[in-house]
């Protein structure tokens, strides 16, 4: 677990959070033993053709980063090394699924005369999916109701609350603070879309009771 220290307003609210609110903090949201966790893999890659002034060693890396890495959501470095993105149910799924991934990369390599040294370690700290599917995005990034009244008792105002609920359901989901910035667009978009519903859903309900109130004064 990485801890800092809460500077914000809205971190210093987070780590003030209830219970009731949000007892899985730090915490994914589909946790089973069932269900896959992506973990953040760093690969590292090394190419060397086996014949001088060989060049099929840049073919066998166009082979590998479109057959062995690109399912896994890689993302390219500057340096040369990929992030990738497995999702494993488990400690020994993943490091199966790590051999044949190696395997699969040294067959390439020797098929094009080339000499391979890999290096896979875990990231620092989990990443997000690039593309969260719409049902992890319902269960996991939407407000609970607890957590829609937390928020309007810590911030009046709706962009603030907005903010707070934000990096709440990322700190839920990584057990640590991001930047706004490096949070998916597909998070911010639902929960936008979840305060705009409540503000409509409290709006037309008081515009009722008005309604009510005033229909009820026009009969007496």
């Amino acid at each position: 677990m990485r801890y800092i220290e809460a500077k914000s307003p809205f971190e210093q609210a987070l780590m003030q959070i209830p219970t009731e609110v949000a007892p899985a903090v730090g915490q994914p949201r589909l946790a089973s033993t069932s269900e896959p966790r992506h973990r953040a893999l760093t690969v590292q890659l090394t190419l060397e053709p086996q014949r001088p002034r060989s060049r099929k060693h840049h073919q066998a890396r166009t082979v590998i980063e479109t057959h062995c890495l690109k399912p896994f959501e890689v993302q390219h470095q500057n340096n040369g090394n990929y992030h990738i993105q497995v999702p494993a149910t488990s400690d020994d799924q993943l490091d199966e699924m790590m051999d044949d991934l190696i395997d699969e990369i040294h067959r390439i390599a020797s098929d094009k005369a080339c000499w391979v040294e890999t290096l896979i370690t875990d990231t620092a700290y989990p990443r997000f999916r690039t593309d969260i599917p719409q049902h992890e995005l319902d269960a996991v990034y939407t407000p609970t109701p607890n957590e829609q009244r937390w928020a309007r008792r810590c911030a009046k105002q709706l962009q603030h609350r907005f903010f707070l609920l934000l990096h709440l359901k990322a700190y839920q989901k990584q057990g640590f603070f991001s930047a706004t910035v490096d949070l998916p667009s597909d998070i911010i978009n639902i929960l936008l879309e979840e305060l705009v519903r409540q503000r409509t859903r409290r709006r037309s309900k008081s515009t009722d009771q008005c309604f009510a109130g005033i229909t009820a004064g026009d009969r007496t």
